[in-house]
Formats: structure tokens, sequence, C-alpha cells
């Protein structure tokens, strides 16, 4: 999962992309912290409790870990939308936006970075650890460099975002239950999610835990490795080009940083017309998602791709890390 401040990146350019295409539409009034909230929504069950427990299985359904159908549960939230309150419309249109974004983004990055870091899903229990850390480096890496790139991301958190957003998030969140899992389940994850975003952020924290990391790192790079204090990348690395394999099924690819964004916005874009312009219900709307289908793995943007097929990876030395 490429970090907040990278989504958030796609999500914004997205919708500034739909407004000047569609001026007289209604992506103008779109909110634009339910649409943030729906670029993390993928992720958020990852943090319920912490990891701990069965709701973590959830953002596995919507990665597609398991070679599961991306697309299928955003058509199972735009019917769950139906049954919404009238008035909360566009909050559910945003949203929706929101984990296009996501989806796309996911799909254009996600392919390079696990094959620059390794194998996550490993059999062997060492070696996967080792990539989660690097991945999870990596990712840091990039959301740090996102920052410098575009301070303002910077100023934006999820935790804001949520208190901004009031009762509202619990609506969504209402609609997140209906079309999945429970819904209190999603409001929790969603407080986690942004609890744990602070704690990452937290130059304090991340001291603290680099030294308790020193005397456990074979147990706690992997969770060290999520706090953006001191973490460096080498100098250029992300706007020179790179090579990279998907490592599903070995095809070679080419760009650097800013191709791959402009390529998950042109992706967020294309989606977001297919289902979203010239229609306002939500089940013509859930037609046309799964009328776009099958939905591709998050992870290496291919269709029905689970994890044990994925076996292309680099054997050299980071090109971005320190």
């Amino acid at each position: 999962m490429p970090r907040e401040y990278i989504h958030w990146k796609v999500a914004l350019q997205t919708l500034e992309e739909l407004v000047r295409v569609y001026p007289q539409s209604d992506f103008t009034r779109l909110d634009r912290a339910m649409l943030l909230l729906g670029a993390v929504a993928h992720d958020a069950p990852y943090f319920y409790r912490l990891g701990r427990g069965k709701f973590s299985r959830v953002a596995e359904l919507l990665h597609g870990t398991h070679g599961d159908d991306t697309l299928e549960p955003l058509a199972l939230f735009c019917e769950a939308a139906c049954q919404a309150p009238s008035g909360t419309h566009h909050d559910h249109r945003a949203f929706l936006l929101g984990l296009i974004t996501h989806y796309s983004a996911d799909i254009v990055l996600h392919p390079a970075v696990y094959y620059f870091t390794g194998n996550y899903y490993d059999s062997d229990p060492q070696r996967a650890r080792a990539a989660r850390t690097q991945h999870r480096l990596l990712e840091t890496c990039l959301d740090n460099h996102c920052a410098l790139l575009w301070p303002n991301l910077a100023q934006l958190s999820l935790r804001a975002i949520v208190s901004e957003l009031g009762g509202r998030t619990a609506v969504i969140c209402e609609s997140l239950g209906r079309a999945l899992p429970r819904s209190e389940q999603w409001l929790r994850a969603f407080f986690d999610f942004a609890a744990c975003q602070r704690l990452f952020h937290s130059a304090s924290a991340a001291a603290i835990m680099r030294r308790i990391t020193a005397l456990l790192p074979s147990r706690l790079s992997e969770y060290e490795a999520l706090y953006s204090a001191g973490k460096r990348s080498k100098p250029g690395c992300f706007e020179a080009r790179f090579r990279f394999e998907n490592p599903i099924d070995g095809k070679w690819g080419s760009a650097n940083l800013e191709e791959l964004l402009q390529q998950a916005i042109e992706m967020s874009v294309g989606l977001a017309e297919t289902v979203l312009v010239g229609s306002s219900d939500f089940a013509e709307i859930a037609q046309r998602v799964r009328s776009a289908k099958p939905g591709l793995s998050l992870s290496f943007g291919r269709p029905n791709a689970p994890v044990e097929q994925a076996h292309y990876f680099s054997s050299a030395p980071s090109p971005f890390l320190i």
C-alpha cells in the first residue's frame, strides 16, 4: 500500500482534472475531506486494533490478495449507497471517487514496489519479514519524498479529516458495513488508522522506536520501518527512470515516480468517467462498475493474481534505499 501522501496526491490531482474537463458537473461540489477518506479506505482494515483479528482480512479482499475481483467491493458499496439517507449522495460519490483513486494508484505503483523489495508473502518467515521491512521502508521514503515535493500534503492528517467530517464518517461506515463487514469495525478502523498515522509521523516516537528496535532488530525492524523520521532515499532516485518486472508475469516496465503518478491519475480519471459521468443513480453506477470488470490485483496489477503466483523479484540492492 503506497502511504497516505501518495494516495492523497493522486486523489486531489484526479479531482482537479475531472473538474477541469467537466466544469459544470457535480465534481465541482465533491467534498475534498470525504474524497481523501475514501482514498485511504482500502488500507484502514489493516490498522483495526493494530492488525489483530479477522477484520484485517477485509483489506486483503479489497486488494485482491487471494485473486479476488477488486471491483466487486466498489459495486457493493454503490448498492449500499442506494439505501443511505438522500442527503448523503454527494458524500458517497466523493468517497467512491477516493476508492477509485486508491485502486488505480496501487495497481500502477505496487508492482514496482513489490519487485524491488521482495516477496512480502514468502513461505519462509525470515525472507517474508525482510521483504516486509524493505517494502515499508520504500513506501515510507516515497511519502517523505512527496512531502518535500508538495509540502501541502504534509499538512494533511487522517485525524483532522475524520474530525472535520464528524458524524458523516459514521454514515459512510454504515454503507461500508452493508457492503462488507460490520460498520462499527470500519469506524474503529479509521480511528485506529488516524492514531497510527500520527504516531508514525512523530519524531519522538520514531527515536524511541529506533532504540527499542536496536535491542530486537529481527522482530521489530518491520515495524520501525513505518516511522517517517530519519528515513532517507538515495538523492535523485525517484526522478531517475528505473526498470522493473511485474512479479506475476515478468513483463518489464520502465518509469520514474512522476510518470507512475501520472499513469495513476489517468487511470483514475478514465475509471471515474466510465462509472460516474452522466449518472447520479447508484444502482446504475454499480452496474457500470461491474461492466468494467475484472478488477485487478492491487498488488500486481493483473486480474485473478493471488500472491502465490508472484515469482519475479529483484535480487539486486535497492536503487532507492540508503
